[in-house]
């Protein structure tokens, strides 16, 4: 049997870091979204009995460190099923180290196939237990939608879907560590922000007050040039909000119609290799 997976990326409409644990990890208050840009993940049996990674992109030499492989592993440890071998293929359209969730949603992607191959008929709350070992995004990975996160960001509470609306996504080519972008947080007093309005404007599926009250504290600590830039650019082309995603660098931008949010990709390509054009998803990962 072999089975492909949607695997989409997810962006951040709201992102408050609330305080630091004793286990080194950060409460956090989030509003997460479901984006069309996706990988495709392709798993079937391996006579190797072993489980291997096959991507147009360049992963670390260590197997071990593959979320779609540690997924596979905390599959069979889960359901005590003897592992038979996997052939898993990741094919990469998520910019990688982005703010996107990539990894996370193909080891959730590799969660849902396992589920059907083996018809062991696990609810997805099953599937996001055993994700969040693997990553804190990958049961938000699982459910998709418009979700409001909590706790290190694995609480997790349904919302009214986000109103249909196109979005550009803009990487720009810099690198931000995660670790030193919370270790910034830390070092810094900064209030924390209110997330009833955004939860206001959800709820009443009013686009464009979502889009005037995006928030992401990383964005505000980190202050870099190009995301500034990015934000600068979508708005001057129709954009009716611009936000970073995650802990950065991806921005990106809502349109209410299409023509302006093409029109601003084609501007954004001339100076960005990573942009893509895109629209709000109402699910997690499927089975295609």
């Amino acid at each position: 049997m072999s089975l492909v997976v949607k695997a989409p990326a997810k962006i951040n409409l709201y992102l408050d870091i609330l305080k630091k644990c004793d286990n080194e990890y950060h409460n956090v208050e989030m509003i997460m979204q479901t984006v069309s840009l996706h990988d495709t993940i392709s798993v079937n049996m391996s006579k190797t009995k072993e489980v291997n990674i096959f991507s147009n992109h360049r992963f670390s030499a260590d197997i071990k460190k593959n979320t779609a492989y540690k997924a596979a592993i905390s599959f069979f440890d889960y359901t005590n099923i003897e592992n038979p071998g996997l052939n898993i293929k990741i094919e990469k359209k998520i910019p990688v180290c982005a703010g996107l969730a990539g990894g996370s949603s193909d080891a959730a992607a590799v969660l849902v196939a396992l589920n059907q191959m083996f018809s062991t008929n696990l609810s997805k709350s099953d599937l996001a237990l055993i994700g969040k070992k693997v990553g804190a995004d990958v049961p938000f990975c699982i459910f998709g939608g418009t979700m409001l996160a909590k706790g290190i960001g694995t609480k997790l509470l349904p919302l009214t879907a986000m109103p249909d609306c196109y979005m550009v996504l803009c990487k720009p080519n810099i690198y931000v560590s995660t670790k030193l972008a919370y270790n910034k947080v830390d070092e810094m007093t900064l209030q924390n922000s209110n997330i009833i309005p955004m939860l206001k404007a959800v709820g009443n599926k009013k686009l464009e007050y979502i889009a005037k009250n995006l928030y992401n504290k990383f964005e505000c600590v980190l202050r870099l040039n190009e995301v500034f830039k990015i934000k600068n650019i979508m708005i001057k082309n129709g954009a009716m909000g611009s936000s970073m995603s995650g802990s950065g660098p991806t921005v990106f931008g809502i349109f209410h119609e299409k023509c302006l949010a093409k029109n601003c990709t084609i501007i954004l390509k001339k100076y960005y290799r990573d942009v893509f054009l895109c629209t709000s998803q109402k699910n997690g990962c499927e089975i295609i």
